[in-house]
Formats: C-alpha cells, structure tokens, sequence
C-alpha cells in the first residue's frame, strides 16, 4: 500500500532518534522493489535549482544574451556609448559587469538584442527581472524608470526593474521588433562603474539565506 515511482528510506523512533531500519528503497511504477546500495567513494555535486526546470524558464535567461547597456545624454539615445555587453545567457542569481565608460549619463538603459526575436516563447516575451546601475562610489543610481510601451499587461512596467524584488520583472513581449529596452531617467548625469542584473526567474534556484 505505498505509493508507487518513489524512493523511500524507513526508520525506526528509539529514544528520540531516527535510526536506518534497513538500506533506501525504491517502489517501481510496477511495483518492484530495488534497495539502493551505497558506493564506496565519494562525489561532489552543486545544486543549483529545487524545482522543475522548463522551457519557457530557460528563455527568461535566453533572451538576455547579447542585451547591452548604454549610456547617454539625449533622451532619443542618438549619442548612446555602450557601457557593458551580456555575452551569455546568464544564470538565476544577480550577475555584475564592469562598465567601459568613465563618461556621466542622464539617460541609462538595457537594450535586448535583435536575436531574442529567434526566441520561440509561450506566451511571454523579453523581460528582466532587476537592474542596478552603480556609481564608482557604491551607490545604487535611482531615476525615473524608462522602457519600451510593448508590454504583456500594464503591470509589467519599467519600474518593476528598479523595485528591488526579484520576482518582479520588466516584458515587452511584443515580437518582431527590434530596440527592446528598459532604463532610467536621472536627475542629473552620473558615472557608472558596474552594473547589476538579475534575470527574470520563479525563485526555485538556490538562493543565500532562503
């Protein structure tokens, strides 16, 4: 009467403690019963994910390949300088790039490459999660929040990219178009020294502290 395709490990209770009542076992979807024997070595393995990992999941860190960051002092962009460039599809934590440019800009912005159109989605598009532009003194640069109007729904707004939660995030799942971005408006211009991303992700990889 145990649940079939499972593999179990019985114990005994004795004085407050769980003791082994015999080797791990697994139930086939038959019905078989196979007991797990221990090897004599040892390996080392690095888990990065407690989930299922899907599709659709995988083209959240897709389309970020390729995606630069730009600065400039027209808010049109005309006189943009690239400042850093995504050239892997990144993973599910925060990852930093150093930027090229000692130059201040008024205007930031990641702007999605022109290969994320290839990218076969379900349903969602382009998006990223979060976006810290960095001064050379450490401070995190605050500003208005810019980006492209093609959103999935009004709630996927350029400001969920500055917000400070990681399950948040920026889409513009419009298809065939190319200049996708999202960005920020300052008051006034400023350095930056690295910047920060985050991809789109559900919180199932392995996070610090949670």
């Amino acid at each position: 009467n145990l649940g079939r395709d499972v593999l179990y490990m019985p114990f005994y209770y004795i004085n407050n403690q769980l003791v082994a009542a015999s080797l791990p076992f697994a139930i086939s979807k038959k019905g078989y019963i196979q007991y797990i024997e221990p090897q004599t070595d040892t390996c080392t393995i690095t888990l990065t994910r407690k989930y299922h990992w899907y599709q659709n999941k995988a083209n959240w860190l897709q389309c970020l390949k390729g995606a630069r960051f730009e600065g400039a002092n027209q808010s049109d962009f005309s006189d943009a300088v690239i400042l850093a460039k995504i050239t892997k599809v990144p993973g599910e934590h925060f990852e930093q790039l150093i930027s090229r440019s000692n130059q201040q800009f008024k205007y930031l912005r990641m702007v999605f490459s022109q290969d994320e159109k290839d990218i076969s989605y379900d349903g969602d598009g382009a998006s990223i999660a979060e976006i810290e532009f960095i001064t050379p003194e450490g401070k995190k640069i605050t500003g208005l929040p810019i980006g492209t109007p093609g959103r999935k729904y009004n709630t996927y707004t350029a400001e969920k990219c500055f917000d400070g939660k990681e399950l948040t995030f920026f889409e513009d799942a419009r298809s065939n178009v190319n200049n996708k971005y999202v960005g920020l408006q300052l008051a006034s211009p400023l350095q930056v020294s690295k910047i920060r991303f985050l991809a789109r992700n559900d919180m199932n990889s392995i996070q610090v502290g949670n």
